[in-house]
């Protein structure tokens, strides 16, 4: 995930003139942990999740970093096949997905809707697996 995300910064290092300002509340630049952390979006999305994680703990705090804490931690506490660790997968999908659709389509941006697409597909991909689904 090392600038693999199409987002602002990474298409201007590439040569791309866009503006790198967010599209969605035209403040800070547009980088990978703007748009999946730091954003009024996914801060709204992360805090109102049933994971409890306080992701504005640390501001200075990377992706990178944030995510490998997360994974260790997750799997210390749940074991490899703990749930929680797919689910934060499935809301950082989700809220790409929802944010391409908000930037690009003019949807209005809805954290309760995020929250609803990562429950979906982590749902699916476990039955995908087999593993069977517990709330």
């Amino acid at each position: 995930m090392h600038d693999a995300l199409p987002v602002r910064a990474c298409l201007r290092q590439r040569g791309i003139n866009v503006p790198i300002a967010c599209p969605l509340y035209n403040k800070e630049a547009k980088t990978t942990d703007h748009v999946l952390l730091k954003c009024e979006l996914p801060v709204r999305v992360w805090k109102s999740s049933n994971l409890g994680l306080n992701i504005a703990s640390d501001p200075t705090i990377g992706i990178i970093t944030w995510l490998k804490n997360i994974m260790l931690y997750m799997m210390k506490e749940d074991g490899r096949d703990g749930l929680r660790l797919a689910e934060v997968i499935a809301i950082m999908w989700s809220i790409w997905i929802h944010r391409n659709e908000c930037v690009f389509r003019g949807s209005r941006c809805d954290p309760g809707l995020i929250l609803i697409m990562a429950n979906g597909g982590l749902k699916g991909g476990i039955s995908q697996l087999g593993l069977g689904w517990e709330t």
